[in-house]
């Protein structure tokens, strides 16, 4: 079978069970959905931001967290939500969820295309697009009306067009591309700031070996900023903060939040809170199998990388690694991810909110390092063939586990207990 029939039926699976699952399930299950519907409404009536702050009265409210989210998500839904308005509430909630279901479909298409970019090899990018379209997280997250499926559309394909820059010889329109949807990923949600320093050091690269006069380079600088800086300002002057948030009071904080890194952030990755049906046995038995996965995986890169240290270091430390492609590319997926984590444990220690899918910026990285990692490990052990049937069965658990999902979606999604509710 050829890849694009592998493509093709990835994707049809995907997004049925994403398209089941946003029509069965009822309203306001959905993670924060009846916060970020609160924003789309008072969009689409009042056209102007909201002014309220996060306290922790307001954080109790339909507003919930989107009170400290950029607006692009929600005023690239207005049309949609006007063109329907007259609809009862039930019916407009199933509808706009259809479109997290397109751009669910679409971040896996693009999982695909920065993988095979990246590693040239297409059976590593279809392992990474089939990880991201049958997580149980992702499944749920775009099968709602969440600004979640956006920024990870956006970041990805930021990365892809800065690795086809690259490719090019630093193509000024493919860089530009590449800050433009960085620059709409931050408009989307603060935390596709973890994009930051992957994109400086693509314009670094840019700025040596591109032949584009200086104001293109630094025009290039400057324009995903002038994309979402305007927020920024707006917060300031209204909040008195670049980033409204709810302060916590270091008298209020602990150090619990690090067990999540244990017993969550590894196997949280996958499911989260989603497709456990609350069975304990069979919970716990998958957190251990993925965990398990996502273990072997990082010692797999953990051999990669010692294997080359040397070869890295001398690098890293000559000028030549602005001519070495490959080490740019993964130098922008690896510190995209690095911050990304850095960010998840700043939000914990600061909020006690810790929450796997605040890793899902960056999860087309993540996916991709995956099954890398899992390739270095059998190759290392000197059993390069258990690579493929080992994703294999783990893809098979994820299906198992989406249609744990679906079948128990109503004892399952509406216990996560959500403020509203």
């Amino acid at each position: 079978m050829s890849p694009k029939k592998f493509l093709l039926i990835i994707l049809f699976i995907g997004v049925a069970f994403r398209l089941v699952l946003s029509q069965i399930t009822p309203i306001w299950v959905g993670p924060d959905e009846p916060a970020h519907f609160t924003f789309i409404k008072h969009l689409s009536e009042t056209w102007q931001l909201t002014e309220l702050k996060p306290t922790a009265e307001v954080l109790n409210t339909t507003w919930y967290s989107t009170i400290q989210q950029p607006p692009f998500f929600y005023a690239l839904l207005v049309p949609f939500y006007r063109g329907i308005s007259s609809l009862s509430v039930d019916s407009l909630v199933h509808i706009l969820r259809l479109l997290s279901v397109l751009i669910g479909a679409v971040h896996v298409f693009l999982v695909y295309k920065l993988a095979k970019e990246i590693t040239t090899r297409e059976d590593f990018a279809l392992l990474s697009a089939a990880f991201v379209s049958f997580l149980p997280t992702h499944i749920v997250v775009s099968s709602v009306i969440n600004n979640g499926p956006l920024v990870w559309v956006f970041v990805t394909a930021s990365a892809l067009f800065m690795v086809y820059s690259i490719k090019n010889n630093y193509n000024f329109m493919q860089a530009c591309l590449g800050a433009l949807f960085f620059g709409l990923s931050v408009f989307t949600k603060y935390t596709a700031l973890s994009l930051l320093i992957s994109f400086l050091i693509f314009w670094i690269c840019f700025f040596k070996k591109s032949q584009s006069s200086i104001g293109k380079k630094f025009f290039l600088l400057v324009f995903p900023f002038f994309i979402f800086g305007p927020i920024f300002l707006r917060n300031f002057f209204v909040y008195g903060a670049f980033i409204p948030t709810q302060e916590v009071s270091i008298t209020k904080l602990d150090i619990s939040w690090l067990v999540y890194y244990i017993i969550h952030l590894f196997p949280g990755y996958w499911v989260q809170e989603y497709g456990t049906a609350y069975i304990p046995d069979i919970r716990y038995f998958f957190f251990a199998v993925f965990g398990v996965f996502s273990l072997v995986s990082l010692v797999g890169l953990i051999f990669f990388l010692l294997k080359r240290k040397t070869k890295l270091l001398e690098l890293v430390r000559s000028s030549k690694f602005f001519d070495n492609k490959k080490a740019v590319y993964y130098s922008i997926i690896l510190s995209g991810l690095f911050l990304n984590f850095a960010g998840l444990t700043w939000l914990n220690t600061k909020w006690l909110f810790p929450d796997a899918r605040l890793m899902f910026e960056t999860l087309s990285f993540f996916a991709l390092l995956f099954v890398l990692g899992t390739f270095h490990f059998w190759s290392g052990l000197g059993k390069q063939k258990l690579f493929k049937p080992s994703l294999y069965i783990l893809l098979a658990c994820l299906l198992f586990f989406d249609l744990i999902l679906l079948v128990n979606h109503n004892s399952v999604l509406p216990k996560v207990p959500w403020p509203l509710l």
